[in-house]
């Protein structure tokens, strides 16, 4: 997964007082033929919120795709904010985005890919 260089306070809108944003990024496969099964990978990554620049990141990760599998790619955010000199994760609900960033199904044969963002 590539993310680019970013000034998260100009590129990332969060709640007043935000310190840090977690990025929660998940990779879960379920088997089609066998619902209970599923496979999942994560990803936390841990971004401080400030006005200075940060460099490009790379996070390499492999996840099989099987024949048969639906696998989705989700994207959530949480927001750690100072309130009153105690620093806490945001429970708003305005404020917990989340969403599927990507899907795919494997129909014949085994592939194995690298998430990217755009």
């Amino acid at each position: 997964m590539n993310i680019p260089a970013m000034v998260p306070i100009r590129d990332i809108d969060a709640p007043p007082t935000t310190e840090f944003i977690q990025w929660i990024i998940e990779v879960s496969s379920i088997s089609l033929d066998s619902p209970g099964s599923t496979r999942n990978d994560r990803i936390d990554l841990d971004i401080k919120y400030t006005d200075k620049s940060l460099n490009a990141q790379t996070h390499e990760r492999r996840f099989t795709l099987k024949p048969g599998e639906l696998t989705t790619v989700v994207l959530a955010l949480k927001y750690t904010v100072n309130k009153n000199g105690d620093k806490k994760i945001l429970n708003d609900e305005k404020w917990l985005p989340a969403g599927v960033i990507g899907s795919y199904y494997k129909d014949k044969s085994y592939t194995t890919f690298s998430l990217v963002s755009p």
